[in-house]
């Protein structure tokens, strides 16, 4: 017997929660870094932080920290709503 496919189709996130998402996108063009290469560092897919970016997915608070070591931030960046 076979199953119908199921596709997912994550729920908007609120602009509140996008500002991380921004927040990234500006982390990344000044570093200089692309999604790639912070994805291979970070070892996680590239099309994980795509998501990250796109503000698709959210970011813990242990990716965000180890993210800023990457991509040579201070340490004690933090997603804010004032990015």
């Amino acid at each position: 017997m076979l199953l119908p496919m199921l596709s997912f189709v994550p729920a908007p996130m609120s602009q509140e929660d996008r500002v991380p998402a921004a927040r990234l996108l500006a982390a990344l063009a000044a570093s200089g870094m692309s999604q790639s290469e912070l994805a291979r560092r970070l070892n996680v897919t590239q099309g994980t932080v795509n998501r990250w970016c796109r503000g698709n997915a959210p970011i813990s608070t242990s990716r965000w920290i180890a993210a800023a070591a990457v991509m040579g931030l201070p340490s004690d960046w933090q997603p804010t709503s004032d990015a």
